[in-house]
């Protein structure tokens, strides 16, 4: 997966749907900098029938992921300090939607990144997280702070 990826991936499931998607994904360019800016809708319709996951996930709100509506954005912006060095800062914003239950699921995430090239075959990262949300069943929220680094070599 992507290390731009700041949400979770969708459940497992062996049903059929129907899937409607609008995307408009917008970018923009200077010398030292860049910034990419993206919308979407997403509508999911099940066409087979909840049993069918059962088995994956159990018998509680299976009707949930039935008829789903999911809008958000997410921008990305990046601004090289030298030819070796970049700073990325990326906002996600997404609310999901159970148009059977009417539950509602909203995520957000802020994340800050500098990477730095040390050689052509030395690599450097470091990045820092804050994501909260609230969960589909509406029972309880998250929030996640989140710091990692990373070393990569190429041998």
């Amino acid at each position: 997966l992507p290390p731009s990826l700041v949400d979770r991936v969708n459940y497992l499931s062996n049903r059929y749907m129907l899937q409607k998607q609008f995307l408009a994904t917008a970018m923009f360019r200077t010398a030292r900098s860049g910034f990419v800016l993206g919308l979407y809708d997403v509508r999911r319709h099940a066409l087979s029938v909840f049993e069918a996951d059962s088995r994956l996930l159990g018998n509680q709100n299976l009707t949930q992921n039935d008829h789903t509506r999911q809008r958000g954005f997410n921008g990305i912006w990046n601004w090289s300090l030298t030819s070796r060095s970049s700073v990325n800062l990326s906002l996600f914003n997404a609310r999901t939607e159970s148009l059977i239950t009417g539950r509602t699921n909203d995520t957000r995430a802020l994340s800050v990144a500098l990477s730095r090239q040390f050689t052509p075959r030395l690599r450097a990262a470091a990045e820092m997280r804050h994501a909260q949300g609230t969960l589909l069943s509406g029972e309880d929220d998250y929030r996640e702070n989140s710091v990692s680094a990373s070393v990569s070599m190429q041998f």
